[in-house]
């Protein structure tokens, strides 16, 4: 459960690399260069997740056991 929760913010995260990356392409006339922009953004969109999860995970490590408390439809 937890892959599949970091594999989907992962590639949300990417979405919002690339539509960062489509605004100073498309919008900005007169950008400065970001040296390093793909070892940046990798570093964003794999780092962001992983932070997040784990401040999830050390507060609550039943969070992504799968098992749901007050669901009806298991």
């Amino acid at each position: 459960n937890i892959f599949r929760y970091y594999f989907v913010l992962v590639s949300l995260m990417w979405n919002g690399v690339e539509a960062h990356n489509m605004y100073r392409m498309l919008v900005v006339v007169y950008h400065r260069h970001v040296s390093h922009f793909i070892l940046i953004s990798a570093c964003i969109a794999w780092g962001i997740p992983l932070v997040l999860l784990s401040v999830i995970l050390s507060v609550d490590k039943t969070a992504f056991d799968g098992f749901y408390k007050n669901c009806d439809f298991r």
